[in-house]
């Protein structure tokens, strides 16, 4: 057990957590949008009015980024330099929510989410300029 731990890449657990939640919420969207509007309704009043009446487009695309994220976080194949700016997305858009929508009972998982694409952002960052 000791040695799989030492084998374990810290961004292959960053990537695989972030992957299977973006592509659960992402799926979970795009196939019942009408149990998200909660989120557009909590935004501030101007922005959630606009955002309502085009819900189902807006939402779709929402769910359709969030499967794209997904995909850049596990197709390991995936040039880092994506991978990284993926991350760094990720992080804009947790950052949006948690100010956007403010502080309600999931507002710890939205953190800890938030930690991990910057948490993973930094890491390909600092790895690409070793490799200079």
């Amino acid at each position: 057990m000791k040695r799989l731990i030492h084998k374990v890449k810290p961004e292959f657990v960053w990537r695989l957590g972030l992957g299977a939640m973006y592509l659960y919420s992402g799926w979970d969207i795009f196939t019942h949008p009408e149990d998200w509007t909660w989120v557009l309704r909590a935004l501030p009043e101007a922005l959630s009015t606009s955002l309502l009446a085009v819900s189902g487009p807006f939402l779709k695309t929402q769910a359709l980024a969030e499967i794209f994220f997904g995909g850049v976080f596990l197709l390991w194949f995936l040039p880092v330099r994506l991978v990284k700016w993926v991350s760094l997305l990720s992080a804009l858009q947790l950052a949006a929510i948690i100010l956007l929508v403010g502080i309600d009972p999931v507002t710890f998982r939205d953190l800890g989410l938030l930690g991990g694409s910057l948490g993973l952002f930094f890491f390909y960052r600092r790895a690409q300029f070793k490799l200079i």
